[in-house]
């Protein structure tokens, strides 16, 4: 337990210094911490404050080495606001406000000003339809087009939403708008996430919206008054967490029934070989 509650202090540690340590700092701390797991002067196990120290300093380490992973992962500032040429997959699921589609991308190749760009994370993107324009994102398509891309940025309010730290956390490394689209081709098969929400629409059902936003997450389709009326009742926390514990809980009954045929299988077959 002390291990645990160190690592979660040293986690939150990190994020109260004004700038990342360096990798050379957190390779020390790693040290560090580890060695004071091993050292234990004439054979006296480590104490609770040993545990709890040691964690701390680890927790520091491997969250900071993940914290510029990801931060390395971002577009360089000199490409901000840059064409690029784009072949890749659409992935998650693409969302149409009436107006535009945005979806993820995950980048095959990337060229831009300087040559080839690789190692950056996920993209996030937006189309604008022309006026009469039909035209459907669905994961599984390889798009090609080209496109200018900006940094992952925010407000800095404090105790504003942090867009940015938003960003990173999905492995996204830029986000922008599609200029020109090339091609749009489905090469692989749309993801099951996708699937249900279009045999969700398929069916004429009067409150389809709120069941995308539990069973898949997906609440792209409430609108304002939605949202008020959620807030009113005080069941906005619904949508926010249900969706992931309905998916838990569909996981874990199939796995379970799963097992219990597995068994019945077994069962029947043994009383129809006696």
């Amino acid at each position: 337990m002390w291990g645990l509650l160190g690592f979660i202090s040293g986690a939150l540690a990190l994020g109260l210094l004004p700038q990342l340590p360096n990798g050379g700092v957190l390779l020390l701390l790693l040290l560090l911490g580890g060695g004071l797991l091993r050292y234990k002067p004439g054979g006296v196990p480590v104490s609770s404050l040993g545990y709890f120290t040691a964690w701390l300093l680890i927790g520091i380490a491997l969250v900071g080495w993940r914290a510029h992973s990801l931060l390395e992962r971002q577009l360089p500032e000199g490409l901000d606001g840059q064409a690029f040429a784009l072949q890749g997959w659409v992935r998650g699921l693409p969302q149409f406000d009436g107006r535009a589609w945005r979806f993820t991308v995950e980048a095959e190749q990337l060229i831009g000003p300087d040559g080839p760009l690789t190692g950056l994370g996920q993209l996030q993107l937006s189309f604008y339809l022309k006026p009469k324009q039909k035209l459907q994102f669905q994961p599984g398509q390889l798009i090609k087009a080209q496109l200018r891309l900006r940094r992952p940025r925010g407000f800095a309010n404090p105790g504003g939403f942090d867009y940015q730290a938003f960003l990173l956390s999905r492995g996204i490394g830029a986000r922008g708008y599609i200029q020109q689209l090339h091609s749009l081709e489905t090469q692989q098969p749309p993801s099951w996430r996708w699937r249900l929400g279009q045999a969700v629409d398929s069916k004429p059902l009067l409150m389809g919206r709120f069941i995308r936003g539990l069973l898949l997450g997906d609440r792209s389709g409430l609108g304002p008054d939605d949202w008020a009326l959620l807030g009113q009742t005080g069941t906005g926390h619904l949508l926010a967490i249900s969706g992931l514990h309905i998916g838990l809980v569909a996981g874990l009954g199939f796995y379970l029934g799963l097992l219990l045929g597995h068994i019945l299988q077994l069962w029947l077959g043994l009383g129809v070989a006696a």
